[in-house]
């Protein structure tokens, strides 16, 4: 068997955590003069849990590998009455957060951990620290893209919102939204319909927002605005010989960061619109198994990848414009 390994430590030992690696799926003949393509890849790491932290009184992180979805913690130390407890992610972050409250008066805390094919007990020792205090990000920044929802993150979990006291504004006029609150991630996302090129804000007085603690808002206001619409580029995107459906088709930035990823049983094309100007850059995953994400290999399982097919244009998208892009995938 033909194998190969970006050996990222030099020693010689092939480490899932770091290293990618490739291999034939036939076994070749030597002597050969025959040449072989091997596509490097990355495995998934099977889900599994670091041992717990306390972050501040009632608030444990846990640092996680693989697939979070595959894992289950659960509290395993005896809890007092009245006892409530969620869950919730931090964006960008490997990790799950673990919220509890009355306070457990007692030295440690036994977690059991569970995945597939993995159990754990894990302890976290307990030291008395001051809870979390309620903070709130604005992750809309100071522009808010077309078809996007202002975006209010919360340092501890939302437990309710009153929209009567929660009001935006266009150039100092009340305009009708919508609120969703996002339990996973702590935070609000306000939905309505914006005008390009116009001036926002949105206020929250006090008490529009409890916590998991019953702690609540000061007022809040943000400020933000539109840009005109002829500021964004955007992509047409027009598949030609596309015979392996399904496929997952993929935006990418300069620096190969996914912006977007479109799965598809049998449409050709795509629009990705009000793109800032730049260089971007397409990929096609063959979805094999119609599951809507990019599957990785497995060396010991024998597994593949699923192909990934690359645009070789670098596409140069700029403001008030749409490139038009023709990508013709080989039989």
């Amino acid at each position: 068997m033909l194998i190969a390994l970006k050996d990222e430590d030099a020693n010689y030992t092939f480490q899932p955590q770091r290293d990618k690696i490739a291999f034939l799926q036939e076994y070749i003949t030597v002597p050969t003069d025959s040449s072989y393509t091997l596509k490097l890849f990355k495995e998934a790491l099977p889900p599994k849990s670091s041992r717990p932290k306390q972050v501040a009184q009632g608030h444990v992180s846990f640092g996680i590998e693989g697939p979070v979805d595959s894992l289950e913690i659960t509290l395993l130390t005896p809890k007092p009455a009245g006892f409530s407890s969620l869950w919730t992610r931090r964006h960008n972050q490997d990790s799950l957060h673990y919220w509890y409250k009355p306070k457990i008066e007692i030295d440690s805390l036994i977690f059991e951990s569970k995945g597939p094919e993995y159990t754990d007990t894990l302890i976290m020792r307990r030291r008395n620290r001051e809870p979390d205090s309620l903070a709130f990000t604005n992750r809309t920044g100071r522009t808010l893209r077309p078809n996007r929802p202002f975006e209010l993150y919360s340092s501890t979990p939302i437990a309710a919102f009153t929209q009567g006291l929660i009001a935006v504004y266009q150039d100092s006029t009340s305009i009708p939204f919508t609120i969703k609150k996002d339990s996973l991630y702590s935070q609000l996302n306000l939905e309505f319909t914006s005008q390009e090129d116009s001036s926002y804000q949105v206020q929250f007085l006090p008490g529009a927002i409890t916590d998991f603690y019953n702690a609540v808002n000061d007022t809040l206001t943000y400020a933000f605005r539109t840009k005109e619409e002829a500021e964004y580029g955007g992509i047409e995107l027009n598949l030609v010989n596309a015979k392996n459906f399904p496929y997952i088709v993929r935006l990418l930035d300069s620096q190969d960061k996914i912006l977007q990823a479109i799965p598809t049983t049998q449409e050709t094309k795509f629009n990705f619109e009000f793109l800032d100007a730049g260089d971007y850059k397409i990929q096609i995953v063959e979805d094999v198994n119609g599951n809507g994400v990019y599957d990785t290999g497995n060396y010991l399982e024998k597994k593949q990848p699923e192909k990934v097919i690359n645009y070789t244009k670098i596409i140069d998208v700029r403001p008030s414009w749409f490139a038009s892009e023709t990508f013709t995938l080989k039989d």
